[in-house]
């Protein structure tokens, strides 16, 4: 995601907030924060190319057959900081499967 806005108004990192979260249902699930900051595996910072890595955890007994979920939430700051402005968010949702080789 890029912010259309040109210069950002808002220097507060890279203008989005960007969260995976991923889990089985409402009560089971972890969320990470992904970076634009030029750390780790993040080339350069303010370049609005959000990265993060982060483990894919095993089936568990019983669960080889069962559909996880993720989705990335994006916020645009100016939504949170300025009342004035549109709401500007977005979610990408996926369905995914951990196995055993």
């Amino acid at each position: 995601m890029t912010n259309s806005d040109d210069p950002n108004p808002y220097p507060f990192k890279s203008g989005e907030g960007v969260m995976y979260h991923r889990g089985r249902n409402r009560n089971l699930k972890a969320r990470r924060p992904m970076n634009d900051e030029g750390t780790f595996e993040d080339a350069i910072a303010g370049d609005n190319i959000f990265t993060q890595v982060w483990f894919v955890h095993g089936p568990g007994m019983g669960h080889q057959q069962r559909v996880f979920r993720g989705f990335f939430s994006v916020v645009d700051f100016a939504t949170i900081f300025d009342s004035d402005e549109a709401v500007n968010v977005a979610v990408w949702a996926m369905p995914y499967k951990v196995e055993r080789p």
